[in-house]
């Protein structure tokens, strides 16, 4: 789904692409301003072509939000925010998080995660993202590095379409090894927290490394979210600890 095209002008672009690979500055949004920026995410997005796309009732729905109750129960815990889940008719195989909480499946990851656990794991991996902020600080890099965080937030439509186009940037931008790391460690959290096997986290990146393989294009989620053999190997050792008691939580 390509919603960096909506609200978004060519020097949001450039905003975005100069702050790629710059050292971090410190994470200017409150949890009011996140909780704000998702909202008008989510209405820019049903506004957009693609929220005809939304699925708001049926057996997949219920599947999804089912999987998520207990995952987002945990979550809140650490960084409590309304979240959500919506699930998008697509079959590409993708999901993204929002800050402040708003979280988009596509059916076509929906079906290749054949299990709960599996579904669970990508879940769990998404809503560590925004426990851990990791979109909002891209977001400030960009801002403060090109010194229009002064504008953001502000009242007039501009600020808020700013806001918005900058927030629709983030959806497909690469993570950070680190950050993908660390929503791997938060996620396999949630999910012992909420009861899920614990091998389905590396169940879901089999599968998705496996279909990467047999596709023509690169799955959007791998797009934006690399995934390596390393990955995979730790989550398997991490499923591997927990099983023999030597896991441990992180903070």
């Amino acid at each position: 789904m390509q919603h960096s095209k909506i609200l978004v002008s060519g020097m949001l672009g450039v905003v975005l692409l100069t702050s790629t690979g710059c050292r971090r500055v410190k994470n200017i949004y409150s949890r009011t301003d996140e909780i704000r920026m998702g909202a008008q995410f989510v209405s820019a997005f049903n506004e957009s072509k693609d929220g005809a796309r939304v699925i708001r009732t049926g057996p997949m729905v219920t599947r999804l939000q089912r999987v998520a109750d207990p995952i987002i129960a945990a979550a809140r815990k650490d960084w409590d925010v309304p979240y959500t889940v919506t699930l998008v008719k697509d079959s590409e195989i993708n999901a993204f998080a929002v800050p402040g909480g708003p979280m988009y499946f596509n059916t076509g990851l929906m079906q290749l995660a054949t299990t709960d656990d599996e579904l669970a794991s990508v879940l769990a991996h998404e809503v560590s993202h925004i426990v851990k902020r990791h979109s909002a600080q891209q977001l400030s890099d960009a801002a403060v590095k090109q010194g229009i965080a002064g504008i953001l937030f502000g009242r007039s439509n501009a600020d808020v379409k700013t806001v918005v186009g900058l927030t629709l940037n983030l959806k497909d931008r690469e993570f950070s090894r680190g950050d993908e790391s660390q929503s791997d460690e938060y996620g396999f959290k949630y999910l012992v927290a909420a009861g899920y096997n614990v091998r389905g986290m590396a169940s879901m990146f089999t599968k998705m490394q496996e279909a990467a393989g047999k596709s023509d294009e690169k799955l959007a989620f791998l797009s934006t979210h690399p995934l390596t053999r390393k990955r995979i190997e730790a989550a398997e050792k991490r499923a591997e600890s927990y099983e023999n008691g030597t896991w441990k939580a992180p903070k």
